[in-house]
């Protein structure tokens, strides 16, 4: 097998290991006996991965997440069945906007009703599974309202809302499947 470059190898260090081929996990194993700058990244990057998971839990409006749950359960799974986005989308979105940058915890559940529906679709093409697509969905909700509880009124009015949270939904799926090109969720352009 032929060695790579140390900056190939970094490279696969930035990725979790799940995400790693069995092949290339071996190569990095071994690469990782001999490499010590590499070693001591590869031990930076687990201290760095354990405590991000250790984390606390953000503290969300009480009765929210019922909220999301319920509005994603009432919202079919196919975009021809909402009609409410259905040719007046730049319409619904300023009236969204509006609405949110008054009192997001409030409108998130119709932010949720509006575009459950075709990011789940989107998701559901890129991913293939169900399961996955909720979780990625429910993900990109709590981390949707996250960034909008954080917006000045200004910023949130300011958003080109499909395309903002198009960009959230392609960076989870992204960063769940390993891909390169991770966009910035939280940008407004």
């Amino acid at each position: 097998m032929k060695q790579k470059p140390c900056d190939e190898w970094v490279e696969q260090l930035t990725k979790p290991e799940r995400d790693l081929p069995f092949s290339e996990r071996a190569g990095l194993e071994k690469h990782l006996e001999s490499c010590p700058d590499c070693t001591a990244i590869h031990r930076e990057q687990r201290v760095l991965s354990e405590r991000i998971r250790t984390l606390p839990a953000p503290d969300f409006p009480a009765g929210l997440s019922q909220r999301m749950r319920e509005a994603m359960q009432a919202s079919p799974h196919t975009p021809g069945e909402n009609p409410s986005l259905m040719g007046s989308e730049g319409l619904l979105d300023n009236d969204l906007l509006q609405a949110m940058a008054f009192d997001v915890a409030s409108t998130f559940p119709r932010l949720v009703n509006a575009y459950h529906p075709h990011l789940y679709k989107f998701v559901l093409s890129q991913v293939k599974s169900p399961e996955i697509a909720e979780t990625i969905m429910h993900d990109c909700w709590v981390r949707i309202y996250q960034a909008l509880d954080q917006y000045s009124s200004e910023k949130i009015r300011a958003l080109k809302l499909r395309v903002w949270l198009f960009r959230i939904v392609e960076n989870r799926i992204s960063t769940s499947s390993g891909k390169e090109n991770i966009v910035d969720a939280f940008s407004i352009e």
